[in-house]
């Protein structure tokens, strides 16, 4: 998904098309300028795919959960 443009698009327009996600993600600092900048997004988004890639799976939970806190989602 990461590498397809298109789906990229698809989930950045999804984001910007719901107010809940679009204010969570607005809230997380320069994710704002991201979301709405198509190849910015698109970039970020590969980036943290690559990031993720390289991630045991300990590692890549532990990243998840704390992206989650920092988003003001309850603990899972």
């Amino acid at each position: 998904m990461m590498s397809d443009p298109e789906r990229l698009e698809e989930s950045r327009q999804m984001i910007l098309n719901n107010p809940m996600l679009k204010s969570m993600m607005a809230g997380m600092p320069g994710m704002e300028d991201i979301l709405n900048d198509k190849d910015a997004w698109r970039q970020a988004m590969q980036a943290a795919a690559e990031l993720y890639k390289n991630m045991d799976s300990d590692t890549l939970m532990k990243s998840m959960m704390e992206g989650a806190a920092a988003a003001g989602a309850p603990p899972g």
